[in-house]
């Protein structure tokens, strides 16, 4: 999924977006988290006013040009079990203390 872009005055640089939508992806997406030690992540919500606002997704990153996207309102779901079972399953990393992170945003 990664692509090669150029950008005016470099060379190509590839870049590596991709949107977790099974549990084999959210399991690759824990892995590079984990042996990174660090990531950078943001939240995607429906609304600026975090009082009114509903969470939709999460995005996680360990280096430049690269990403991931776990969306909340998959259909059919990442995980069986729908939300609350993907977010309990990404508390263990947005919770690890062995693990820095960064929040964007």
């Amino acid at each position: 999924l990664g692509e090669v872009v150029g950008t005016p005055g470099s060379q190509q640089e590839e870049r590596r977006y991709r949107t977790v939508r099974c549990a084999a992806e959210l399991d690759e997406l824990e892995r590079e988290l984990r042996a990174a030690g660090e990531f950078a992540f943001d939240t995607e919500t429906t609304s600026l006013d975090a009082l009114r606002a509903e969470l939709v997704g999460v995005s996680f990153s360990t280096q430049e040009r690269s990403a991931w996207y776990v969306p909340l309102n998959l259909e059919p779901p990442v995980l069986e079990g729908g939300r609350e079972a993907l977010l309990a399953r990404l508390k263990g990393v947005l919770e690890d203390p062995a693990l820095r992170r960064f929040g964007q945003n």
